[in-house]
């Protein structure tokens, strides 16, 4: 597949009410862009991401960023608590 003009990349953001901010490292799908919600917001994320049908703006949401997980929801917010039985060791993700 060949790479995306910029101009592709800004159609295919706009799908999705987002802007284009900064494509200099772009050279892949995997590679980052920065981009910007309706809400002024500005994010880095990679086009195999935005592609994601689930992707949503992760300050919008005030869900954790999964690029940049030190992005947390406020503390009014919900948190998830999950266990980990893959192992015999006891492990806990908030």
């Amino acid at each position: 597949m060949a790479r995306l003009t910029t101009e592709k990349i800004k159609e295919e953001l706009a799908t999705k009410n987002f802007t284009l901010v900064d494509d200099t490292n772009y050279s892949t799908l995997n590679s980052p862009i920065i981009i910007q919600c309706e809400h002024g917001h500005k994010i880095e994320v990679s086009m195999n991401d935005f592609r994601r049908p689930s992707f949503t703006c992760p300050i919008c949401d005030k869900s954790i960023n999964f690029i940049n997980p030190h992005i947390v929801p406020e503390k009014n917010g919900y948190r998830v608590i999950a266990f980990d039985q893959a192992t015999e060791h006891f492990g806990l993700s908030i």
